[in-house]
């Protein structure tokens, strides 16, 4: 295009880069760079943050910002591009810095402008800003509106030791997740999609390995249950893990006919919480053991587990 007289827009500059940057090629992206400044781009918003993000992955900090500072116009794109540079290489101090420079600036932060600060809390082990974060995002609306946000706050209480604010905020992540809401096929697929690129999935996206035992329980889909069940002890949750998987676990072989792999689940949680005796009990039913339905509810009172509206449902 160039050799033939053509002359590129900001926006090849912009795809150029954007290209290079995904494939690293850092040096010919440097040579873009100085073509760019040769044909006055180098002032473009568009084009200086394909810039700043080129900069960024080169590991080229300072470079990345200087070119920002000399950016006339800033909008939220470029914030965050910034955000996300310093999020990526774990600089806590200064992610921080850039997002007080940029409220001061009067742009409103978008739910991945919180997801980058939330990383960066996750980095520095910073529990009392991510919890004063947390309340912003909450006042903010962005937990029930953007799942991935409700998962990265779960992430970052793990990752700061803080078990029972990471039960709380797991908890708090709205239910609808895609097999909820009918969409099953797109779930898998995405899924399977994961796996395809080797991305393991967060704590928070166990609701979605619920979503799918839930979905298998449902349709009776013992392959898709026992598949699910692979993935989650492949990754550290089975065996005595999460309540919530072991739970759907229980539910999922007994609606599929296997109670005998459901009693195992249950033998091997640490605790015999309500939960996961009412799914029991659910598969004890499903497949007609009606004498061990009686036995596990006397066992229950003789222990003290409390009783709920599953066990008697109101009239």
């Amino acid at each position: 295009m160039v050799s033939q007289g053509v002359r590129e827009s900001a926006s090849t500059f912009s795809s150029v880069l954007g290209v290079y940057n995904d494939a690293g090629f850092c040096r010919e992206g440097m040579q873009v760079h100085c073509r760019v400044v040769s044909l006055g781009f180098g002032l473009n918003l568009y084009v200086g943050s394909s810039l700043v993000d080129l900069y960024f992955h080169m590991g080229l900090d300072n470079v990345a910002l200087k070119l920002f500072d000399e950016l006339l116009d800033r909008n939220l794109a470029v914030w965050n591009v910034l955000l996300r540079g310093f999020c990526v290489l774990c600089q806590v101090d200064e992610l921080c810095g850039v997002f007080s420079r940029m409220e001061l600036d009067g742009v409103d932060p978008s739910a991945l402008t919180y997801c980058y600060l939330i990383r960066g809390c996750c980095s520095g082990r910073l529990l009392e800003a991510g919890k004063q974060l947390h309340c912003r995002i909450v006042r903010d609306g962005w937990v029930e509106s953007k799942t991935f946000v409700a998962n990265a706050l779960v992430d970052l209480y793990c990752a700061c030791g803080s078990l029972i604010d990471a039960t709380e905020a797991f908890e708090a992540i709205p239910k609808k997740v895609y097999t909820e809401n009918g969409l099953p096929l797109d779930a898998l697929e995405l899924f399977a999609e994961m796996q395809f690129w080797e991305k393991r999935p967060s704590i928070g996206l166990l609701t979605l390995f619920v979503g799918f035992l839930n979905l298998a329980s449902r349709t009776e889909n013992f392959e898709l249950g026992k598949q699910m069940h692979s993935y989650v002890v492949k990754l550290g949750f089975g065996h005595g893990g999460n309540v919530y998987v072991q739970s759907a676990l229980i539910d999922m072989y007994g609606k599929c006919g296997d109670i005998e792999s459901s009693v195992s689940i249950y033998e091997i949680v640490h605790e015999q919480t309500l939960e996961f005796c009412n799914s029991l009990m659910t598969s004890l039913l499903h497949c007609g053991v009606i004498v061990d339905v009686v036995e596990m509810f006397v066992m229950m009172v003789d222990e003290g587990i409390g009783l709920d509206e599953v066990l008697y449902p109101r009239p």
